[in-house]
């Protein structure tokens, strides 16, 4: 959706989206973030989806586990399975 001048009193022609959702105050590429991310005003989110060896895709940024977990293996190195055992 493209706003107009008289939607918010400006010449904004451009869209408001959160990155990864509103991850500075949720955790990034949930569906928490997505929500809150829409509920503070914005247009849409961007998302990051990789697929897993057994072809399941999941949403994470990066292409491995070691900023958020510390874990230091590849997200499209796993299966689903793998993945979930790993994260629980």
């Amino acid at each position: 959706m493209v706003h107009n001048v008289s939607d918010i009193n400006d010449q904004r022609q451009f869209l408001l989206l959160g990155h990864r959702g509103s991850s500075l105050l949720w955790p990034e590429n949930t569906l928490e973030a997505f929500v809150n991310a829409l509920n503070a005003g914005a247009d849409g989110f961007e998302l990051d989806v990789m697929v897993t060896t057994d072809g399941v895709p999941v949403l994470f940024h990066d292409p491995n586990l070691k900023r958020l977990h510390g874990i230091n293996v590849g997200v499209e190195e796993l299966s689903y399975d793998q993945l979930r055992d790993l994260l629980n």
